[in-house]
């Protein structure tokens, strides 16, 4: 495989960046324009600061988002999960080019986010709020968007390496081509660490390293066949290695290995200058081996998805009406059953009169094993003047089990009934020049949870819990400086067991001073109150932790160059119990453009 993806990665080259092609503008043609249809702002991260900031894994980008608490398993390439606003990990979906990529093996059906690579990204943009109209099941507590590239810096061709503390080496090759109609990006990434200890010495006294191997390649296109007729394509290749601890301290024998393959096109056919059609269909697949003290176990999960959508865009209104098709499949030999499908029909609408914005939408779908389903959402936002808005909204979701959770022989629960979500927000913000305040009140109701027996493991239904707060942002540009503050404060009620690995506060702020055009100091400091999680005699409480980073980054020439702090302070804590974080590392980014 690797041959192949050098092989292809390479032709390109030659191909696209003869200095006579005339080059074409490509129209870009969007099914679904998410934020449109929310009236809180998701929080986007763009190309940019992906590409050049000296980390390559999007989890290093998403730890001083606000409502967003994650916790990982010890150093890159572990287990990482995202609380969003007090939900359960399992409540978030991924997707890639509006491609859903969480994993059909995992238990809750989680996206592996641990190992995605940043560098061939375009922007990350994080919803908070339930996204059920327009994804279905798995996004009742928010969506982490992902946007590739797609020739977006044609015509370049870029080196970039970056290493540093604990055997850290990386180095990604992109080439951003076009001819014509047709561009895109094709990009060879590989990440290796020989990392820290995934179980700490604090518990359980472990110390032997436990290394991380990422692969990726990809290429991203779109293709312009005529006026009114363009096509997408996406085919992305991941492979992730992992050593593992098992839950005890030191393990010479676990490991994790995965392979995901995630391929798929958007085909849009302009009818008018204000409607067009949108076909996708795509593929995601994952196999993975898991290897343990216990013995060996294989897993090989399928995601396949259908959509077919009409939007249309006037003056003052825009909605979309669509009808998907959905099957997830988990090929394993203990499973009563592997596969289930679902078929909706949704619409959504907005409205646009100045002063005055409304959303609303709703969604019908029919699972194979639960019948039929309904969600909705609507919004209302009102101007108070040029820089000034409030809003409100609400949504309502479902959540069904997974084939893991249902027919596992030992831990599922044939009898589970979809998780069901109802989530509002308030909010009021102010965006000047040089300032931008904002303050979100937030209600997520949750019941039928996925729980589990405290003495078997075995799944079991729980009535649910509420979890409710209030994020608070400010944000100041003063002539050279940025800086960014956000706090969160969330509470829980109504809840038959311990909420855990969430904390009831979470604070961050970030510095950045301009040195000039191309250059910035970036010091970044994040804070997280006490959590509950299980430990070794029962639920334990962690303690809470403060961790602060510096960075710096600038370009000369052709060069970028990066160089980061991570951890520095040197602060030991648990983000989740029992597991290692990284301790004070140094890390430094090297790229070059042809």
């Amino acid at each position: 495989m690797s041959r192949i993806a050098l092989l292809c990665l390479f032709v390109p080259l030659k191909v696209f960046s003869q200095e006579n092609v005339t080059l074409e503008k490509v129209r870009v043609i969007s099914d679904k324009e998410i934020s449109n249809y929310n009236f809180s702002h998701p929080h986007v991260i763009e190309e940019k600061e992906l590409s050049s900031d000296g980390a390559t894994l999007i989890t290093e980008k998403l730890k001083n988002i606000e409502g967003v608490y994650q916790s990982q398993n010890g150093g890159p390439g572990s287990q990482t999960s995202f609380f969003v606003r007090g939900m359960e990990s399992r409540h978030l979906l991924i997707t890639l080019d509006g491609i859903k990529i969480n994993d059909s093996t995992a238990p809750g059906r989680e996206a592996q986010g641990a190992y995605l690579p940043s560098v061939a990204l375009r922007t990350l943009s994080f919803y908070k709020s339930p996204q059920s109209v327009l994804f279905g099941s798995d996004s009742i507590g928010g969506l982490l968007a992902l946007e590739t590239r797609k020739g977006n810096q044609t015509p370049e061709t870029k080196i970039q390496i970056h290493g540093g503390s604990y055997g850290t080496i990386a180095g990604t090759l992109t080439q951003d081509w076009q001819a014509k109609n047709h561009q895109g990006t094709l990009s060879l990434h590989r990440f290796h660490t020989d990392g820290i200890s995934r179980a700490n010495s604090r518990r359980y006294g472990a110390d032997e390293k436990d290394s991380t191997d990422i692969t990726q390649f990809a290429t991203s296109s779109k293709h312009q066949w005529s006026n009114s007729f363009n096509t997408d394509f996406l085919f992305t290749y991941i492979k992730n290695e992992s050593e593992l601890d098992e839950f005890g301290g030191d393990s010479k024998e676990a490991e994790d290995r995965n392979d995901q393959y995630i391929t798929g096109h958007r085909t849009s056919y302009s009818i008018n200058k204000n409607q067009f059609i949108t076909l996708r269909n795509s593929l995601n697949r994952l196999q993975r081996n898991v290897k343990t003290t216990f013995g060996d176990d294989s897993y090989d999960g399928n995601t396949y998805q259908n959509e077919l959508n009409l939007t249309s865009k006037f003056d003052f209104a825009q909605f979309v009406i669509g009808a998907a098709n959905e099957k997830q499949s988990y090929n394993e030999e203990s499973l009563i059953k592997e596969a289930f499908e679902l078929n909706g029909l949704f619409a959504q609408t907005a409205f646009d009169f100045n002063i005055v914005k409304l959303q609303f939408g709703g969604r019908i779908e029919k699972h194979s094993e639960y019948g039929s389903f309904k969600t909705f959402a609507s919004g209302v936002e009102g101007r108070i003047n040029s820089e000034q808005r409030i809003f409100t909204q609400y949504s309502h979701g479902y959540k069904a089990p997974s084939l893991y959770q249902l027919y596992d022989p030992t831990y599922g629960n044939e009898n589970l009934k979809p998780e069901m979500s109802h989530a509002w927000e308030l909010g009021w913000e102010l965006k000047k020049q040089s300032m931008n305040l904002g303050v979100t009140l937030f209600q997520n109701r949750l019941k039928n949870v996925f729980g589990s027996d405290s003495n078997t493991w075995r799944y079991i239904q729980e009535e649910g819990f509420i979890s409710e707060g209030v994020e608070l942002l400010a944000q100041f540009n003063i002539q050279d400086f940025q800086w960014r503050n956000s706090w969160t404060h969330q509470e829980f009620r109504k809840n038959a067991t311990d909420v855990l690995k969430r904390p009831k506060d979470m604070a961050s702020s970030s510095l950045v001073y301009f040195l000039d055009d191309v250059s910035e100091v970036a010091l970044k400091w994040r804070w997280s109150s006490k959590r509950k999680d299980y430990g070794a005699v029962g639920i334990e409480e962690l303690g809470e932790f403060q961790v602060f980073d510096l960075g710096y980054k600038t370009e000369i020439k052709k060069f970028e160059v990066a160089l980061t702090v991570q951890n520095l302070l040197g602060r030991e804590y648990e983000e989740a119990y029992g597991y290692s974080v990284m301790p004070l590392s140094v890390f430094s980014t090297v790229g070059y453009k042809f």
